[in-house]
């Protein structure tokens, strides 16, 4: 399987597991990214509650942007899921031919 070899196996697994890829409900996934969703919501509120504070500030534009990359990319991940998937199987036929040689 792509998602066993030692390049990318725990990411992948995780992925798999949480169901990012190879899901077979998408009401499954919807519902977990409701959490990443709301915690970059609350994130929001807490940097505007706190304007004044140049600390915080600093902080929290870091972690908003950290969470809104990572929701971007997990968003496309799920939305290009079949892409994502073919290209993995690529790069474990690259890994085996690599390993056969």
């Amino acid at each position: 399987m792509y998602y066993s070899l030692p390049l990318f196996s725990f990411n992948l697994n995780l992925w798999n597991v949480l169901g990012f890829i190879e899901f077979k409900r998408r009401e499954r996934v919807v519902a977990m990214m409701a959490i990443p969703c709301l915690v970059n919501i609350c994130q929001y509120m807490h940097l505007l509650k706190n304007w004044r504070d140049m600390s915080v500030i600093a902080i929290g534009l870091f972690m908003t942007a950290i969470l809104t990359n990572s929701l971007v990319r997990i968003f496309s991940v799920i939305k290009n899921q079949s892409e994502f998937v073919q290209f993995f199987k690529s790069i474990e036929e690259w890994h085996h031919e690599i390993e056969a040689s």
